[in-house]
């Protein structure tokens, strides 16, 4: 008897590997909040382009499926379905990827993070 494609499996899986993986985030820990801050915006500057590139993929396979679907309304409904959710996907990705890099560039001033020290801000308000 074959067993059936299970999703319990893949999150069995994906939590094995996860756990295995913790001693490895523990030595790579960062020291200061500028390290922590910097390894967040490297995890998010890795990800967003594949998922933009997931949502270019899925409004180009609902344009494929909309073409594709001459006679059937039904999988014409559905190529256009999936090319809407593809645009709004990537308006709101690109969007929110815009507003963060304004952000980070309003708060931090450039593109690298930098934590002001105790000195320097002792310094702005003249105490000694």
């Amino acid at each position: 008897m074959k067993k059936s494609f299970s999703f319990k499996r893949i999150y069995l899986l994906v939590f094995l590997l996860s756990v295995s993986m913790l001693p490895s985030l523990a030595l790579g820990a960062p020291a200061t909040f500028a390290d922590l801050a910097d390894m967040i915006i490297g995890w998010v500057n890795l990800a967003v382009p594949s998922i933009v590139a997931f949502a270019l993929f899925a409004f180009l396979f609902g344009l494929v499926l909309f073409l594709k679907s001459a006679g059937d309304s039904k999988k014409h409904a559905d190529g256009i379905k999936i090319m809407t959710y593809g645009i709004i996907s990537l308006f709101v990705i690109v969007g929110v990827w815009g507003i963060v890099e304004m952000a980070k560039r309003t708060i931090f001033g450039s593109d690298s993070v930098a934590v002001p020290s105790s000195s320097s801000i002792v310094n702005t308000f003249n105490i000694q």
